[in-house]
């Protein structure tokens, strides 16, 4: 499994984390794979946030995603309305 080192981000710098969380978190993203930003990357989410109303983060995750060709496991709805993006989504 793979995740965007935004997610990491976010989901590390939540302040409402207990330290039981993080603890849960960090052992789930060690078995994964890191994918790292890079220039191509960089262009594409350019091009979604100037196409798209959509947040930086998500812009980030979203060009990784169709960089490494790879789906978005998620329950933000915000990723289902971004055109060639493959999303599995997660009703809460």
């Amino acid at each position: 499994m793979e995740f965007c080192y935004i997610t990491e981000l976010e989901l590390l710098g939540n302040n409402k984390n207990t330290k039981q969380h993080n603890k849960i978190i960090n052992q789930l993203l060690q078995v994964c794979n890191k994918l790292n930003h890079n220039d191509v990357i960089q262009k594409e989410a350019i091009q979604l946030m100037q196409q798209q109303k959509i947040k930086i983060p998500d812009a980030i995750i979203a060009a990784t995603s169709m960089y490494f060709n790879l789906p978005i496991l998620t329950a933000d709805a915000a990723f289902t309305k971004i055109k060639n993006l493959d999303v599995v989504f997660i009703e809460k």
